[in-house]
């Protein structure tokens, strides 16, 4: 895979993120949502170094769900449906960040053990 192609999808993914957060009033829930996005773009972008693969097929999936979550949220939260898809966002990213650390993990205690 070519570098500048993960570059170009990581501007996406913080573009898209970028527009999800100036799309939502600023408070402390939405604040724990930024922090959750921008703790998976970093380790993503940390992770590229060991797996340029592995971090791309994460960044897709970011795009993908921050994308139809952002939207839903930014254009289809009448009647507190808003929470929902916050929470869904929110919950995404957690459960990406958990499997990539985890993933991390285990791929630096097998290249350990080879060693």
């Amino acid at each position: 895979m070519n570098n500048k192609v993960f570059w170009i999808t990581y501007a996406v993914a913080v573009i898209l993120d970028a527009i999800i957060c100036v799309g939502l009033p600023f408070n402390e829930d939405n604040l724990i949502l930024i922090a959750a996005m921008l703790l998976l773009l970093v380790t993503i972008t940390i992770y590229h170094c060991n797996s340029k693969r592995v971090s791309f097929v994460n960044l897709i999936i970011m795009i993908a769900y921050s994308a139809l979550l952002g939207y839903n949220l930014l254009f289809n939260s009448e009647h507190g449906a808003g929470c929902t898809w916050w929470f869904y966002l929110l919950m995404l990213s957690l459960v990406q960040f958990v499997t990539l650390v985890i993933y991390m993990i285990i791929k630096n205690i097998e290249n350990w053990r080879l060693k």
